[in-house]
């Protein structure tokens, strides 16, 4: 099963919310939670891959502001990630790697890119 120590690395500090939002992180999830969207991503290895979940919530707020997924292909060392929001879902994208903390800056970094909100007033 995946574990990870909560990081103190000066890289990984950027991932976490100072302001009024904060990040949950990478947890396992199940299928039905993924969006329809990244089926048609993994279809070939679905059977294979691990689900995993995360998501930003305001302090102030009960609701998430988004959510994270993850398929992680331990076979094929890479990882099929995807933001979603309100029933809308980013592109999802292959990161070759199988470390959360690595995909989750990658994503990020994509949909700040997309101009996808994945942060409080982004």
């Amino acid at each position: 099963m995946f574990a990870r120590k909560q990081s103190t690395k000066a890289a990984d500090v950027d991932l976490r919310f100072v302001s009024d939002a904060y990040w949950t992180p990478p947890g396992p999830a199940a299928l039905i939670e993924v969006p329809p969207a990244m089926f048609m991503y993994a279809a070939p290895t679905i059977s294979r891959m691990e689900v995993f979940a995360s998501a930003v919530f305001e302090k102030t707020a009960a609701a998430p502001m988004g959510e994270f997924f993850f398929l992680v292909d331990r076979e094929g060392n890479r990882t099929l990630a995807a933001y979603s929001h309100m029933d809308e879902c980013s592109v999802p994208m292959w990161v070759d790697s199988i470390d959360l903390i690595v995909v989750a800056r990658e994503l990020r970094d994509q949909c700040r890119r997309d101009c996808w909100a994945t942060e409080a007033y982004s």
